[in-house]
């Protein structure tokens, strides 16, 4: 129980933190927090079906359709990626450590997006889970991408056949 209200007030300490400096650079004439009015997120997969055995490639990225630069948070839980079944059911996000939940470090850092430029993220999956790395049901499956600050969440569907 220590350890998990540590935790909490290590997130809690850092999206304060993060949101202090984001806002102190705004005021200062500095480089203000992105907005959704001015960027576009993409999140794409490198198929939409996959055989068994080959991995799952994910990517999302946020470009900055503005003409000033902006800044947004990033780490280990920004952005975001999970792939869940259709009953909501988690079977893997970029903290999953050798197929299994994993704790990620809880620390966010501004990261400045140039005008016109992108910020990309990257991963793949091995369509594994769970303590035994068992390869998943075959079926449908989603997923989801999601950035701090950022109040845009992207879905893309996508099946594992035979």
């Amino acid at each position: 129980m220590g350890v998990t209200l540590v935790g909490a007030t290590m997130v809690t300490g850092t999206l304060n933190l993060i949101g202090a400096q984001t806002a102190g650079a705004h005021e200062s004439g500095r480089v203000a927090p992105c907005r959704v009015a001015q960027i576009k997120e993409n999140l794409s997969l490198s198929a939409q079906n996959y055989p068994p055995e080959t991995l799952v490639r994910m990517s999302v990225s946020i470009l900055n359709l503005s003409s000033k630069s902006c800044s947004m948070a990033v780490g280990p839980t920004s952005p975001s990626l999970s792939i869940v079944n259709a009953k909501g059911v988690v079977f893997w996000n970029n903290c999953y450590v050798g197929d299994q939940p994993g704790a990620c470090a809880m620390f966010l850092r501004l990261h400045v997006v140039q005008p016109k430029k992108s910020y990309s993220f990257t991963r793949s999956w091995d369509q594994r889970s769970g303590p035994y790395s068992t390869v998943v049901a075959r079926g449908g499956y989603v997923l989801t991408s999601n950035f701090s600050g950022i109040n845009a969440q992207r879905k893309i569907l996508f099946t594992l056949i035979m």
